[in-house]
Protein backbone atom coordinates (compact mmCIF):
# COMPACT_ATOMS: atom_id res chain seq x y z
CA UNK A 1 0.00 0.00 0.00
CA UNK A 2 1.51 3.36 -1.18
CA UNK A 3 1.86 6.28 1.50
CA UNK A 4 -1.70 8.24 1.28
CA UNK A 5 -0.75 11.85 1.44
CA UNK A 6 2.86 12.09 0.76
CA UNK A 7 4.34 15.94 1.12
CA UNK A 8 7.85 15.52 -0.46
CA UNK A 9 10.27 12.77 -1.82
CA UNK A 10 13.71 11.94 -3.53
CA UNK A 11 14.54 9.99 -6.39
CA UNK A 12 17.64 7.70 -5.68
CA UNK A 13 20.96 8.79 -7.72
CA UNK A 14 22.56 5.40 -7.77
CA UNK A 15 19.10 3.69 -9.04
CA UNK A 16 16.48 5.79 -10.62
CA UNK A 17 13.78 2.92 -9.63
CA UNK A 18 14.22 3.61 -5.85
CA UNK A 19 12.15 6.59 -4.41
CA UNK A 20 11.71 8.17 -0.98
CA UNK A 21 8.36 9.46 -0.08
CA UNK A 22 8.05 11.30 3.09
CA UNK A 23 4.47 12.24 4.74
CA UNK A 24 3.80 13.91 7.74
CA UNK A 25 3.71 11.08 9.92
CA UNK A 26 5.82 8.42 8.43
CA UNK A 27 8.62 7.97 5.64
CA UNK A 28 8.41 5.60 2.85
CA UNK A 29 10.26 3.46 0.39
CA UNK A 30 9.15 2.50 -3.21
CA UNK A 31 11.20 0.04 -4.92
CA UNK A 32 10.84 -1.47 -8.90
CA UNK A 33 9.70 2.20 -10.79
CA UNK A 34 9.66 2.00 -14.16
CA UNK A 35 8.66 -1.66 -13.73
CA UNK A 36 5.11 -1.99 -13.38
CA UNK A 37 3.36 -1.54 -9.97
CA UNK A 38 6.07 -0.43 -7.12
CA UNK A 39 6.60 -2.23 -4.12
CA UNK A 40 6.26 -0.03 -1.30
CA UNK A 41 7.12 -0.22 2.07
CA UNK A 42 7.30 2.10 5.15
CA UNK A 43 10.51 2.29 6.43
CA UNK A 44 9.65 4.82 9.72
CA UNK A 45 6.81 5.92 11.90
CA UNK A 46 6.76 8.88 14.08
CA UNK A 47 5.40 6.85 16.81
CA UNK A 48 8.53 5.13 17.14
CA UNK A 49 10.94 8.60 17.68
CA UNK A 50 13.48 9.11 20.35
CA UNK A 51 11.36 9.95 23.42
CA UNK A 52 14.81 10.98 24.81
CA UNK A 53 14.63 14.12 22.06
CA UNK A 54 10.99 14.98 22.38
CA UNK A 55 7.38 13.83 21.10
CA UNK A 56 4.69 14.55 18.47
CA UNK A 57 7.39 14.81 15.05
CA UNK A 58 6.41 15.69 12.17
CA UNK A 59 8.02 15.15 8.95
CA UNK A 60 8.86 17.84 6.74
CA UNK A 61 11.72 16.85 4.01
CA UNK A 62 13.46 13.50 2.77
CA UNK A 63 16.53 13.65 0.80
CA UNK A 64 19.28 11.33 -0.61
CA UNK A 65 23.15 12.44 -0.59
CA UNK A 66 23.89 12.21 -3.99
CA UNK A 67 27.87 10.77 -3.49
CA UNK A 68 27.21 8.20 -0.83
CA UNK A 69 24.71 5.06 -1.73
CA UNK A 70 21.79 4.24 0.67
CA UNK A 71 21.92 7.78 2.72
CA UNK A 72 18.95 8.99 3.32
CA UNK A 73 18.20 12.20 5.15
CA UNK A 74 14.79 13.55 6.51
CA UNK A 75 13.93 16.90 8.46
CA UNK A 76 11.33 17.35 10.80
CA UNK A 77 9.99 18.87 14.02
CA UNK A 78 8.04 18.48 17.46
CA UNK A 79 8.02 18.79 21.05
CA UNK A 80 11.01 19.15 23.07
CA UNK A 81 11.26 17.10 26.22
CA UNK A 82 9.53 19.98 28.01
CA UNK A 83 6.94 19.54 25.66
CA UNK A 84 6.35 22.81 25.51
CA UNK A 85 9.40 24.22 23.27
CA UNK A 86 9.43 22.85 19.36
CA UNK A 87 12.13 21.49 17.80
CA UNK A 88 13.62 20.62 14.66
CA UNK A 89 15.26 17.17 14.50
CA UNK A 90 17.34 15.64 11.62
CA UNK A 91 17.27 12.11 10.75
CA UNK A 92 19.90 10.18 9.09
CA UNK A 93 19.90 6.50 7.33
CA UNK A 94 22.87 5.07 5.99
CA UNK A 95 21.05 2.01 4.52
CA UNK A 96 18.31 3.29 2.62
CA UNK A 97 15.72 4.25 4.81
CA UNK A 98 15.68 0.51 7.09
CA UNK A 99 16.92 1.60 10.44
CA UNK A 100 17.08 5.82 11.52
CA UNK A 101 19.26 7.74 13.68
CA UNK A 102 17.80 11.55 14.64
CA UNK A 103 19.07 14.11 16.17
CA UNK A 104 18.22 17.99 17.01
CA UNK A 105 18.99 20.86 15.25
CA UNK A 106 17.91 23.28 17.80
CA UNK A 107 14.95 25.36 18.76
CA UNK A 108 12.15 27.07 17.10
CA UNK A 109 13.17 30.52 18.53
CA UNK A 110 10.54 32.99 19.60
CA UNK A 111 7.62 31.28 19.25
CA UNK A 112 4.59 33.26 17.30
CA UNK A 113 6.73 35.56 15.55
CA UNK A 114 5.69 34.03 12.41
CA UNK A 115 2.03 34.15 13.36
CA UNK A 116 -1.25 36.82 13.70
CA UNK A 117 -4.38 36.80 14.10
CA UNK A 118 -7.07 37.86 12.32
CA UNK A 119 -10.44 39.13 12.54
CA UNK A 120 -12.89 39.86 9.50
CA UNK A 121 -15.84 42.24 9.88
CA UNK A 122 -17.32 42.97 6.26
CA UNK A 123 -17.03 45.47 3.90
CA UNK A 124 -17.65 48.43 6.27
CA UNK A 125 -15.43 47.79 9.00
CA UNK A 126 -11.91 46.18 9.97
CA UNK A 127 -10.94 45.38 13.26
CA UNK A 128 -7.69 44.73 15.46
CA UNK A 129 -6.87 41.92 17.95
CA UNK A 130 -4.54 41.01 20.16
CA UNK A 131 -3.61 38.39 22.27
CA UNK A 132 -2.34 37.04 25.24
CA UNK A 133 -2.99 34.30 27.89
CA UNK A 134 -1.68 31.51 30.84
CA UNK A 135 -1.51 27.76 30.70
CA UNK A 136 -4.65 26.51 29.60
CA UNK A 137 -6.19 29.41 28.85
CA UNK A 138 -6.00 32.25 25.68
CA UNK A 139 -7.22 36.04 26.24
CA UNK A 140 -8.29 37.19 23.12
CA UNK A 141 -9.12 41.81 22.48
CA UNK A 142 -11.71 42.82 20.02
CA UNK A 143 -11.78 45.83 19.02
CA UNK A 144 -14.03 47.10 15.91
CA UNK A 145 -13.29 50.13 14.19
CA UNK A 146 -14.94 52.26 11.60
CA UNK A 147 -17.85 54.52 11.42
CA UNK A 148 -19.91 52.67 9.68
CA UNK A 149 -23.12 51.17 11.00
CA UNK A 150 -23.03 46.86 11.49
CA UNK A 151 -25.71 46.55 9.37
CA UNK A 152 -26.16 42.75 7.74
CA UNK A 153 -22.46 41.62 8.25
CA UNK A 154 -21.01 39.16 9.92
CA UNK A 155 -18.34 40.26 12.68
CA UNK A 156 -15.92 37.65 12.99
CA UNK A 157 -12.23 36.26 14.64
CA UNK A 158 -10.60 33.82 13.69
CA UNK A 159 -7.51 31.68 14.31
CA UNK A 160 -5.58 29.57 12.14
CA UNK A 161 -3.48 26.32 13.18
CA UNK A 162 -0.34 25.68 11.88
CA UNK A 163 0.25 21.86 9.96
CA UNK A 164 2.11 20.48 13.42
CA UNK A 165 -1.29 21.58 15.05
CA UNK A 166 -3.11 18.49 13.20
CA UNK A 167 -0.78 15.66 14.72
CA UNK A 168 0.19 16.50 17.92
CA UNK A 169 -0.62 12.97 19.93
CA UNK A 170 -3.82 12.61 17.36
CA UNK A 171 -6.04 13.56 20.56
CA UNK A 172 -8.63 15.59 21.63
CA UNK A 173 -7.08 18.51 23.85
CA UNK A 174 -9.50 20.80 25.93
CA UNK A 175 -9.42 24.48 25.04
CA UNK A 176 -10.60 27.68 26.48
CA UNK A 177 -10.44 31.29 26.28
CA UNK A 178 -12.00 34.60 27.21
CA UNK A 179 -13.03 37.40 24.46
CA UNK A 180 -13.56 40.68 25.82
CA UNK A 181 -14.08 43.98 24.04
CA UNK A 182 -16.46 46.02 22.18
CA UNK A 183 -19.11 44.13 20.17
CA UNK A 184 -21.86 45.03 17.57
CA UNK A 185 -24.91 45.27 19.46
CA UNK A 186 -27.99 43.24 19.49
CA UNK A 187 -29.30 46.33 17.12
CA UNK A 188 -26.78 46.20 14.81
CA UNK A 189 -26.51 49.78 14.63
CA UNK A 190 -23.82 50.80 17.48
CA UNK A 191 -20.88 49.08 19.07
CA UNK A 192 -21.66 48.12 22.56
CA UNK A 193 -19.76 46.58 25.51
CA UNK A 194 -22.17 43.54 26.26
CA UNK A 195 -21.87 40.74 23.73
CA UNK A 196 -24.42 39.08 21.66
CA UNK A 197 -26.01 36.09 23.22
CA UNK A 198 -24.42 32.62 21.85
CA UNK A 199 -27.77 29.81 21.78
CA UNK A 200 -26.65 26.43 22.65
CA UNK A 201 -25.65 24.83 19.50
CA UNK A 202 -24.14 27.95 17.86
CA UNK A 203 -21.12 26.35 17.36
CA UNK A 204 -20.58 23.53 15.80
CA UNK A 205 -17.55 21.99 13.79
CA UNK A 206 -15.70 18.95 13.33
CA UNK A 207 -12.25 20.74 14.50
CA UNK A 208 -13.32 23.10 17.57
CA UNK A 209 -16.29 22.38 19.50
CA UNK A 210 -17.43 25.65 21.89
CA UNK A 211 -19.48 23.14 24.37
CA UNK A 212 -19.81 26.25 26.85
CA UNK A 213 -20.23 30.04 27.07
CA UNK A 214 -20.11 31.96 30.53
CA UNK A 215 -20.62 35.56 31.06
CA UNK A 216 -17.88 37.44 32.61
CA UNK A 217 -16.90 41.36 32.84
CA UNK A 218 -16.82 42.64 29.37
CA UNK A 219 -17.28 39.47 27.47
CA UNK A 220 -17.55 35.40 27.42
CA UNK A 221 -15.56 32.78 28.81
CA UNK A 222 -15.47 30.11 26.10
CA UNK A 223 -14.66 26.38 26.81
CA UNK A 224 -14.64 23.25 24.31
CA UNK A 225 -12.51 20.90 22.52
CA UNK A 226 -10.67 21.01 19.54
CA UNK A 227 -9.75 17.64 17.49
CA UNK A 228 -6.43 17.69 16.02
CA UNK A 229 -6.12 14.46 13.84
CA UNK A 230 -7.31 14.16 9.83
CA UNK A 231 -7.27 17.84 9.18
CA UNK A 232 -6.43 18.73 6.09
CA UNK A 233 -5.41 22.57 6.65
CA UNK A 234 -4.08 23.81 2.98
CA UNK A 235 -4.67 27.97 3.89
CA UNK A 236 -7.76 27.65 5.49
CA UNK A 237 -8.74 28.71 9.27
CA UNK A 238 -11.39 27.67 11.59
CA UNK A 239 -13.11 30.49 12.90
CA UNK A 240 -13.73 30.11 16.76
CA UNK A 241 -15.93 32.58 17.71
CA UNK A 242 -18.29 35.37 15.81
CA UNK A 243 -21.52 37.13 15.06
CA UNK A 244 -23.91 37.10 12.37
CA UNK A 245 -26.84 38.52 11.85
CA UNK A 246 -30.11 35.98 12.84
CA UNK A 247 -33.07 35.96 10.56
CA UNK A 248 -34.65 38.26 13.84
CA UNK A 249 -32.66 40.97 13.23
CA UNK A 250 -30.28 39.97 16.13
CA UNK A 251 -26.49 38.57 16.52
CA UNK A 252 -25.31 35.05 16.89
CA UNK A 253 -22.57 32.52 17.32
CA UNK A 254 -21.51 31.19 14.76
CA UNK A 255 -18.56 28.50 13.66
CA UNK A 256 -17.19 28.46 10.29
CA UNK A 257 -13.95 28.05 7.74
CA UNK A 258 -13.01 30.56 6.12
CA UNK A 259 -9.68 32.37 4.28
CA UNK A 260 -7.18 33.99 7.32
CA UNK A 261 -4.01 34.80 8.23
CA UNK A 262 -2.26 32.48 10.80
CA UNK A 263 -2.01 32.16 14.71
CA UNK A 264 -0.49 34.05 17.24
CA UNK A 265 0.93 32.69 20.94
CA UNK A 266 -1.95 30.19 21.28
CA UNK A 267 -1.51 28.37 24.74
CA UNK A 268 -3.86 25.57 24.98
CA UNK A 269 -3.98 22.97 27.88
CA UNK A 270 -0.87 24.54 28.78
CA UNK A 271 0.93 23.51 25.11
CA UNK A 272 2.18 26.88 23.26
CA UNK A 273 1.47 27.05 19.70
CA UNK A 274 2.74 29.10 17.46
CA UNK A 275 6.25 28.33 15.76
CA UNK A 276 6.30 27.87 12.35
CA UNK A 277 9.27 25.50 10.86
CA UNK A 278 10.97 26.69 7.44
CA UNK A 279 10.95 23.04 4.98
CA UNK A 280 14.29 24.24 3.46
CA UNK A 281 16.23 21.84 3.41
CA UNK A 282 19.16 20.52 0.92
CA UNK A 283 22.34 18.68 0.95
CA UNK A 284 25.83 19.11 -0.85
CA UNK A 285 25.60 16.93 -3.89
CA UNK A 286 29.47 16.95 -3.56
CA UNK A 287 29.62 16.63 -0.12
CA UNK A 288 26.64 14.04 1.15
CA UNK A 289 27.32 15.12 4.91
CA UNK A 290 27.39 18.74 4.62
CA UNK A 291 23.36 19.81 5.34
CA UNK A 292 21.57 22.74 5.28
CA UNK A 293 18.62 23.98 7.27
CA UNK A 294 16.97 27.39 7.20
CA UNK A 295 14.95 28.28 9.95
CA UNK A 296 12.44 31.25 9.97
CA UNK A 297 15.24 33.30 11.66
CA UNK A 298 18.42 32.04 11.12
CA UNK A 299 20.24 29.20 8.93
CA UNK A 300 21.86 25.58 9.90
CA UNK A 301 24.57 24.08 8.80
CA UNK A 302 26.26 20.26 9.57
CA UNK A 303 29.36 18.65 8.47
CA UNK A 304 28.80 15.65 9.74
CA UNK A 305 25.73 14.35 8.36
CA UNK A 306 23.49 15.87 11.12
CA UNK A 307 24.87 14.21 13.99
CA UNK A 308 26.29 18.41 15.10
CA UNK A 309 24.25 21.91 13.76
CA UNK A 310 26.49 24.96 14.00
CA UNK A 311 24.38 28.20 13.20
CA UNK A 312 25.73 29.85 9.45
CA UNK A 313 23.41 32.57 9.17
CA UNK A 314 21.75 34.27 12.68
CA UNK A 315 20.71 37.35 10.94
CA UNK A 316 18.26 36.01 8.36
CA UNK A 317 16.05 32.62 7.94
CA UNK A 318 15.57 30.84 4.84
CA UNK A 319 12.24 29.39 3.07
CA UNK A 320 14.33 27.30 0.45
CA UNK A 321 17.73 26.29 -0.06
CA UNK A 322 19.88 24.57 -2.81
CA UNK A 323 23.13 23.67 -2.69
CA UNK A 324 25.61 24.34 -5.41
CA UNK A 325 25.79 21.53 -7.30
CA UNK A 326 29.55 21.76 -7.50
CA UNK A 327 30.80 23.71 -4.58
CA UNK A 328 29.56 22.41 -1.45
CA UNK A 329 29.76 25.65 0.21
CA UNK A 330 27.69 27.70 -2.00
CA UNK A 331 24.05 27.41 -1.41
CA UNK A 332 21.43 29.72 -2.87
CA UNK A 333 18.37 30.25 -0.88
CA UNK A 334 14.85 32.43 -0.47
CA UNK A 335 15.02 34.02 2.32
CA UNK A 336 12.05 35.03 4.26
CA UNK A 337 11.92 38.62 3.01
CA UNK A 338 11.65 37.43 0.07
CA UNK A 339 14.97 37.68 -1.96
CA UNK A 340 16.95 34.96 -3.74
CA UNK A 341 20.60 34.98 -2.05
CA UNK A 342 24.03 33.76 -2.51
CA UNK A 343 26.09 32.76 0.78
CA UNK A 344 29.24 31.13 -0.15
CA UNK A 345 31.91 29.71 3.16
CA UNK A 346 29.24 31.54 5.29
CA UNK A 347 28.79 34.76 3.98
CA UNK A 348 26.16 35.77 2.19
CA UNK A 349 27.78 37.54 -0.97
CA UNK A 350 24.94 38.31 -3.14
CA UNK A 351 21.69 39.54 -2.09
CA UNK A 352 18.31 40.35 -4.02
CA UNK A 353 19.14 37.84 -7.40
CA UNK A 354 15.58 37.94 -7.28
CA UNK A 355 12.50 39.00 -5.77
CA UNK A 356 9.19 37.74 -4.61
CA UNK A 357 6.24 37.65 -2.05
CA UNK A 358 7.70 35.31 0.49
CA UNK A 359 6.65 32.34 0.35
CA UNK A 360 7.29 29.03 2.54
CA UNK A 361 7.60 26.46 -0.20
CA UNK A 362 10.85 24.31 -0.80
CA UNK A 363 12.14 23.05 -4.23
CA UNK A 364 11.62 26.26 -6.27
CA UNK A 365 15.88 27.23 -6.46
CA UNK A 366 17.65 24.90 -9.10
CA UNK A 367 21.48 25.43 -10.39
CA UNK A 368 21.77 23.83 -14.41
CA UNK A 369 24.96 21.25 -13.58
CA UNK A 370 25.94 22.05 -17.03
CA UNK A 371 26.04 25.74 -17.63
CA UNK A 372 25.78 27.05 -14.03
CA UNK A 373 22.84 28.87 -14.93
CA UNK A 374 20.70 29.51 -11.75
CA UNK A 375 16.66 28.45 -12.73
CA UNK A 376 13.87 29.48 -10.24
CA UNK A 377 9.98 29.68 -9.32
CA UNK A 378 9.52 33.29 -7.41
CA UNK A 379 6.19 33.36 -6.20
CA UNK A 380 5.35 29.96 -7.81
CA UNK A 381 4.22 31.64 -11.37
CA UNK A 382 7.31 31.75 -13.46
CA UNK A 383 9.83 30.15 -14.20
CA UNK A 384 13.09 32.31 -14.13
CA UNK A 385 16.34 31.92 -15.52
CA UNK A 386 19.48 33.90 -14.38
CA UNK A 387 22.54 34.29 -16.91
CA UNK A 388 25.88 36.53 -16.43
CA UNK A 389 23.69 38.78 -14.47
CA UNK A 390 20.49 39.42 -15.86
CA UNK A 391 16.88 36.87 -15.20
CA UNK A 392 15.01 36.07 -18.13
CA UNK A 393 11.84 34.51 -18.18
CA UNK A 394 11.43 31.31 -19.89
CA UNK A 395 7.56 30.24 -18.57
CA UNK A 396 4.89 32.31 -17.06
CA UNK A 397 1.31 31.71 -16.18
CA UNK A 398 2.29 28.96 -13.46
CA UNK A 399 0.20 28.13 -10.71
CA UNK A 400 1.79 27.21 -7.32
CA UNK A 401 4.86 25.66 -9.28
CA UNK A 402 7.45 23.72 -7.37
CA UNK A 403 9.11 20.57 -7.34
CA UNK A 404 12.24 22.22 -9.61
CA UNK A 405 15.29 20.21 -10.69
CA UNK A 406 18.29 20.45 -13.02
CA UNK A 407 20.01 17.31 -14.45
CA UNK A 408 23.34 17.59 -16.67
CA UNK A 409 22.15 17.60 -20.34
CA UNK A 410 19.81 20.79 -20.60
CA UNK A 411 17.73 18.60 -18.97
CA UNK A 412 14.62 20.21 -15.96
CA UNK A 413 11.04 19.42 -14.19
CA UNK A 414 8.92 20.78 -12.38
CA UNK A 415 5.22 20.76 -11.84
CA UNK A 416 2.43 23.54 -11.41
CA UNK A 417 -1.08 22.94 -9.90
CA UNK A 418 -2.06 21.85 -13.27
CA UNK A 419 0.65 19.90 -15.22
CA UNK A 420 4.34 18.78 -15.10
CA UNK A 421 6.56 20.67 -17.06
CA UNK A 422 9.58 19.18 -18.77
CA UNK A 423 12.98 20.73 -20.92
CA UNK A 424 15.66 19.05 -22.92
CA UNK A 425 17.00 22.34 -24.02
CA UNK A 426 16.86 24.94 -21.19
CA UNK A 427 20.29 26.60 -21.79
CA UNK A 428 18.60 27.58 -25.98
CA UNK A 429 17.98 31.50 -26.35
CA UNK A 430 14.29 29.89 -26.67
CA UNK A 431 14.17 26.62 -24.75
CA UNK A 432 11.06 24.01 -25.33
CA UNK A 433 9.31 23.51 -22.40
CA UNK A 434 6.19 20.92 -22.56
CA UNK A 435 3.61 19.85 -20.59
CA UNK A 436 3.83 16.06 -19.84
CA UNK A 437 0.09 15.65 -17.69
CA UNK A 438 -0.52 12.48 -18.11
CA UNK A 439 -3.15 11.53 -15.62
CA UNK A 440 -2.29 14.81 -13.51
CA UNK A 441 -5.78 15.98 -14.00
CA UNK A 442 -6.90 13.76 -11.79
CA UNK A 443 -5.14 15.34 -9.43
CA UNK A 444 -4.62 18.86 -7.57
CA UNK A 445 -1.63 20.41 -6.06
CA UNK A 446 1.71 18.30 -6.59
CA UNK A 447 4.78 18.22 -4.05
CA UNK A 448 7.77 17.32 -6.13
CA UNK A 449 8.56 15.77 -9.71
CA UNK A 450 11.86 13.87 -10.59
CA UNK A 451 13.36 12.08 -14.15
CA UNK A 452 14.50 8.65 -14.05
CA UNK A 453 17.47 9.74 -15.94
CA UNK A 454 18.05 5.59 -16.79
CA UNK A 455 15.55 6.36 -18.92
CA UNK A 456 14.94 9.85 -19.48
Amino acid sequence: MPPAVPIDSDLDPFDSTILSVAELDALWKATTLGGGLAAWAQVFDVANFDAALGSALVIDRVRCAKDTQNLVYSIGHGLGTDGVTYKEFCGRSSNGGQTWNWYEIGEIDAPGEEFTIGASSGAENGTTTTFGGGSGLVTCSIQFLGTQPFNNSQRQVYLQFPEEFVHIGGTELAIEYDVTGDFPSNTFDTAADAPPTFPAGSFPSQIVNITSTTPIEGGLHCEGIFYPAGISWGDYSKLLFGWRAAAEGKWTGMSTVLRASMMSNLIIDGVAYGAQPSRAFDVAPTQGSWLYYGATDRVWKSEDGGATWAILLEDTGAYDICVDPQAAGAIYFWGVDGNLNLAVVDVVTSTGLMTETALNIPLRIARDPSSGRLLALPNGTTLTMRNLGSNTDLKTGLTGATGLHAYPGQKIIFLDDADIWISDNIQAVSPTITAKQGGWSEYAGGVNAHRMQAIA
